[in-house]
């Protein structure tokens, strides 16, 4: 059975993209390694492991999410998921 998606509208608060996230086990705490506000490649496509937190407020049920990345000059689209 899929459930209807929520039609409660969620609120990003903040995206990050790093190097790596790490969950510490007994606290569940969660630390960013190696935060950055631009990712350069010599050529697209291009592989590179990185991590993306969102923190995302205001969401209750089930909600369909594409995350692209974006050329900010060109506004064409690099990646999405």
């Amino acid at each position: 059975m899929v459930e209807s998606l929520s039609q409660v509208v969620p609120v990003l608060v903040a995206a990050l993209v790093c190097d790596v996230g790490v969950t510490e086990p007994h606290s569940k705490k969660k630390s960013l390694i190696g935060i950055f506000d631009r990712l350069s490649a010599a050529s697209f496509p291009t592989k590179r492991a990185v991590t993306l937190y969102l923190k995302i407020a205001d969401a209750q049920g089930h909600y369909e999410l594409e995350i692209r990345f974006v050329h900010l000059n060109s506004g064409n689209v690099l990646a999405k998921a």
